[in-house]
């Protein structure tokens, strides 16, 4: 008896669901698309910054920017993907041909249970000509 009520104890904890994410692992980067120093990107590629959790989406909005080589800011469309860990920046017109555009994420970036990333990153790719 005692067998099948510890087997259905852990039947129900595994349908409620566990932690969204493992909390031993910090909250980072994943990936950036383009990669930082690509060459020849086209114009109309938008941008990508992955997260190993799911991000908030106001923190992110708020502290993930676009810029030209001479900080001009870009104006972009900020999307969610993959359970918001994926962010996708939409520029607003066609990336300028030739220019290197660079990615900001601030640290304040955080994920959804509000722990702030460790670190700020800049990442940088060129346009096509």
């Amino acid at each position: 008896m005692t067998r099948g009520l510890v087997t259905l104890g852990a039947l129900l904890l595994v349908g409620c669901g566990g932690p969204r994410f493992d909390v031993d692992t910090p909250f980072a980067i994943a990936f950036t698309a383009p990669s930082h120093g690509a060459l020849g990107i086209a114009p109309a590629t938008d941008v990508r910054v992955g997260f190993n959790q799911p991000v908030d989406q106001q923190a992110a909005r708020a502290n993930i920017i676009l810029s030209l080589d001479d900080d001009v800011p870009l104006e972009a469309s900020v999307l969610f993907d993959d359970g918001d860990r994926v962010v996708v920046l939409v520029p607003v017109r066609a990336l300028p041909a030739g220019e290197t555009v660079t990615l900001a994420v601030g640290p304040e970036v955080n994920n959804v249970d509000g722990t702030d990333l460790d670190s700020s990153l800049l990442a940088a790719f060129t346009v096509a000509p």
